[in-house]
């Protein structure tokens, strides 16, 4: 939580979901509870946004933002963003069961970047929905986990009933 002596904005908007949610936006030298919305730091993004349709458009536009702000080179932040992009896709649809015309559960999407020392990024992206193995025979979907580990580094997938973890490392910039 911030320190009583620090400024706190008035929450705002973030994204064009319609359901009223809000969130603010905090600097802070230090990780701060994710229930407070977007916090920036100078090398952190954390991010809690409600599980919705629109939650891998305002992500891609936060994140975009940040590794902007940081001098991530284009391409390399094209190829992040979208990894990211997938994995959050991912906890909408199948953590909680969001599709168009399909209301699925409510639950929030964490993601957290930060900028490594070694000139990378890890961003985790957490939900706390249920968790679905993949099905034996692909259809015209499942190309996310491929996306995911084509754009970046490494990535680590850790599911369990109670939600699923995504560490998406990128490459040095």
């Amino acid at each position: 939580m911030p320190h009583s002596g620090d400024s706190v904005p008035p929450p705002a908007r973030v994204g064009s979901g319609d359901r009223g949610h809000t969130a603010r936006v905090v600097t802070s030298s230090r990780q701060e509870d994710l229930r407070l919305g977007a916090v920036t730091a100078e090398r952190h993004l954390f991010l809690a946004l409600p599980a919705a349709l629109t939650a891998a458009a305002e992500v891609r536009a936060l994140l975009g933002a940040w590794l902007t702000t940081h001098g991530w080179p284009p391409e390399a932040q094209e190829d992040l963003v979208l990894a990211v992009n997938e994995a959050v896709s991912n906890s909408v649809e199948h953590g909680y069961g969001m599709r168009p015309g399909v209301s699925g559960r409510p639950g929030l999407v964490e993601v957290a970047a930060e900028r490594l020392a070694d000139r990378c990024v890890e961003i985790t992206v957490r939900d706390h929905g249920g968790w679905r193995p993949a099905p034996l025979l692909r259809d015209h979907r499942r190309h996310g986990i491929p996306i995911m580990k084509a754009c970046s580094a490494e990535c680590v997938i850790d599911g369990t009933p109670s939600g699923t973890t995504v560490v998406l490392r990128s490459h040095p910039a």
